[in-house]
This record gives structure tokens, sequence and C-alpha cells, in this order.
């Protein structure tokens, strides 16, 4: 895949990111060599000095080169971007591949669109029908919890009332078995 958008790119631009980065890399090595030979010149009078400062011109320029080399690939990385061409463009040799579309395959997606956009407006209906359901059955939930809260209640208060009840009874009979005023029971035969 890559060969293949290198070689558009080579043929859409007539060169390629590579090409211009090593061009711009020469031409920085051949400011700094250019630079470097004036500076000595200039500063050195003697034949001999000048041979010295030429030798170590060269380890001059990798130091300033491999100083320079993150902004460098910087640039590089912004030719690549730059000097590209996506693979989802077609270049004119390539037009003859390209699907062309006739009415009739226009016509099915535009129909396929509208039962797509129908479709979606049955599940948008769908969903907030859903919605309102489920909103009524919250606010049922709201009515059964009261219900079940008023039962308990209720349940609570009869238990309460029987619990009252059940001792009045018990206190009364007390009290008639203490005053003798019970109805003849028959009496229990041992």
């Amino acid at each position: 895949m890559e060969t293949m958008e290198s070689e558009y790119t080579l043929e859409h631009f007539g060169f390629s990111a590579n090409q211009i980065s090593l061009e711009r890399r020469c031409f920085v090595e051949k400011c700094l060599d250019m630079l470097l030979d004036t500076i000595i010149r200039r500063l050195v009078n003697s034949e001999e000095k000048t041979n010295l400062f030429a030798k170590d011109k060269d380890c001059v320029i990798k130091n300033v080169l491999k100083s320079m080399e993150s902004h460098l690939s910087k640039i590089n990385d912004f030719d690549n971007k730059l000097f590209s061409v996506p693979g989802y463009v077609l270049l004119p040799r390539d037009w003859d591949h390209m699907k062309e579309n006739t009415e009739r395959d226009e016509e099915e997606q535009e129909q396929k669109v509208q039962e797509l956009k129908q479709e979606f407006l049955q599940n948008s209906f769908m969903l907030a029908s859903l919605k309102l359901e489920n909103a009524k059955y919250d606010a049922l939930k709201d009515i059964y919890a009261d219900e079940i809260a008023a039962q308990d209640e209720l349940k609570q208060m009869l238990h309460s009332y029987d619990n009252k009840l059940s001792g009045e009874l018990v206190q009364t009979i007390k009290t008639m078995l203490e005053k003798n005023i019970m109805i003849n029971m028959p009496e229990e035969s041992n």
C-alpha cells in the first residue's frame, strides 16, 4: 500500500517527500560548509592553520547537524504530510477504474435511504412509546409502594388492636374469676 502511495505522490508532484528532505539536508550541509570556509578564511591568515581548521570543519558540521536533527525530522514529517496523496484520491490515469453510478443505482440508493429513514422514524416512535409506558410504571411503583405501606400499617394496627382486645378480655376474665362471677362452668374431672 505504501509503495502505491509513493508512486501516486511521485506521479502527482513529480518528486517524493524523501527527495525534498534529502535535498534540504544537502542544502543545509552545503550552507554550513560554505559558512565555515568563510569564517576560516577571514580568521586565519596562514595556510597551515587553514588546513588544521579544515580537518575539524567536518566534525563541526556533524555536530551542528546532530543538534539540528530533531528540527529537521519535524520538517521531514511535515513534508511527508504535505507531499502525499491520500489513498482515497484517484489520479487521472485511474479514473477509468472509478465506478460510475447509473440512474438505477442512484434510485436504489435513494430508495434504501428512504427505507432507513422510515425505519428510524418507527424506531423513534417505539422508543418514545416505551419511555411513556416506563413512566407510567414508574408512577405505579410509587402507588404500589404507598399501598404496601398502608397495608403494613393496617396490619400493625390490627395486630396491636388484637393484642389490646385480647389483653382486655384476659383482664376481664381474671376480674370475674376473682369475684366469682363466672357463669357455671363445668368442672374438670380428674
